[in-house]
């Protein structure tokens, strides 16, 4: 299969929900722009939407282009030809299988420790979050996005950062793709 096909591929049955065009109205999605549906099911890895009320996560089109190179690299195992989850695993037993919860952590401890940082997965919403609302996005848009039944959550994801970080913490439309 060529770049071309997993390209193809990706947009007509694109797993776990991403839709990567700026038009989906074709394939049945009516939301404009790239965007992956988040829902709560049971799947084969375990893994939990955080959620219970489906929703809608706009992504960049950086993020799409990041997509379109796995796909390409998924479309080589043929064991990943039928699994539904958007991540799985391309180099590690069970080769197709969806990636677990624990397999995910283990890649950002590795990549955290290799870049001498403290992170956890799920700093990165707060961070995501943080950036919107200092961008000036509204609360309940912030909170739609990360799946709040209530703005009143919202309190936690506000931190303080150092003035000097300012320039490290990416644009609102690339902190879209990280929820």
């Amino acid at each position: 299969m060529g770049h071309g096909d997993a390209d193809r591929r990706g947009a007509e049955a694109a797993p776990g929900g991403l839709q990567p065009l700026a038009d989906s109205q074709a394939f049945g999605c009516q939301v404009k722009g790239p965007h992956v549906h988040v829902r709560r099911r049971l799947n084969s890895n375990g893994a939990w939407a955080k959620s219970r009320r489906p929703r809608v996560i706009p992504v960049t089109t950086e993020l799409v282009a990041c997509y379109a190179d796995y796909l390409y690299e998924r479309a080589a195992l043929p064991e990943a030809e039928f699994t539904e989850q958007v991540l799985v695993n391309l180099f590690r037993a069970p080769l197709g299988r969806a990636v677990t919860y624990s397999n995910a952590k283990d890649l950002f401890d590795r990549l955290a420790r290799a870049a001498d940082l403290i992170a956890r997965p799920h700093m990165v919403r707060h961070g995501a979050a943080t950036h919107w609302i200092r961008g000036g996005t509204d609360r309940s848009v912030v909170s739609d996005l990360l799946g709040h039944l209530s703005d009143s959550s919202m309190s936690v994801y506000v931190h303080d950062v150092p003035s000097g970080w300012v320039g490290f913490i990416p644009s609102e439309r690339h902190a879209r793709a990280w929820v």
